[in-house]
């Protein structure tokens, strides 16, 4: 399948297959994960790519495949590739695509950071 069409989204995407291989990204993977395409290129799994502490993504994964229905993550925490100390909160939209699953990252690490200042202003009043 031509995944192409979706370099002109802004979020990044990525594409894999049953065994969690990276089959494509979009172009704007390469800006929010600050790594060039073809650093990008040299990860096959996207547990490489996605790095965190939980199984949450392979377990999300697998439902996908064994039910075909799009699956929302919980809110997970992951880091960069070249920046481990870097932590981001992303919650992921897996949806079925053929044979593959597509991959929706979604960024809360903002609207996290928000929430965090006003609940200690809140704390402070």
């Amino acid at each position: 399948m031509d995944y192409s069409i979706l370099d002109h989204l802004l979020n990044p995407i990525i594409v894999v297959d049953k065994s969690s291989n990276i089959k494509y990204f979009n172009h704007i993977c390469s800006t929010y994960f600050k790594i060039p395409p073809r650093k990008i290129k040299k990860f096959e799994h996207i547990n490489e790519l996605l790095l965190n502490s939980g199984k949450n993504i392979s377990e999300n994964l697998q439902q996908v495949f064994n039910e075909k229905v799009p699956v929302i993550s919980r809110e997970i925490e992951i880091s960069l590739p070249e920046n481990l100390e870097s932590k981001l909160t992303v919650l992921l939209k897996m949806i079925p695509s053929g044979d593959d699953v597509l991959i929706h990252v979604w960024d809360m690490s903002i609207e996290k950071q928000l929430h965090e200042k006003y609940k200690t202003q809140i704390v402070q009043l």
